[in-house]
Formats: C-alpha cells, structure tokens, sequence
C-alpha cells in the first residue's frame, strides 16, 4: 500500500494529526485535574461509562460548547 499524505483517511493527514493533537491535549488536561480517562476503567464498567460522559462534556467545553445549552436544545426538538 502506498503512503499518501494527502490522501485524508491517511494517518499523516494534517486533519488526522491535528484531531489526535486535541484529543492528547484533553487527555492531559483531565490527568492535571485529577479526572480519571475512559481507559483507566475496564470495558463495560458503570465508572468507564461515567468516565466516557464526563469526557465528552470536557470534549465538548474545549471547543467552546456548553454541554447542557446543547443538551436543552436537543430536548426542546
């Protein structure tokens, strides 16, 4: 198989290696908080599922979103 940068489904795509940059960048910021990450957990676990919202909510705050301005909103539809 050929490498191609600029094939966007390519693990050397800019977009890729910025998207694995953010989720590294938020990684890291949960461990400085003292948050525990999805993986900490086993697999099917109640605490990995509590893990996996509470970084999607992190996720969501990083981009500039507010979780439950979006979680009204989706209700309200």
């Amino acid at each position: 198989m050929e490498h191609n940068d600029a094939n966007p489904k390519s693990h050397a795509h800019p977009a890729h290696l910025e998207a694995l940059a953010f989720c590294m960048t938020v990684d890291i910021i949960r461990k400085a908080k003292g948050k525990k990450n999805p993986g900490d957990f086993p697999a099917g676990s109640v605490e990995r599922t509590l893990a996996e919202d509470d970084l999607i909510r992190d996720t969501l705050l990083m981009l500039g979103i507010d979780p439950d301005d979006n979680l009204a909103s989706a209700r309200s539809d």
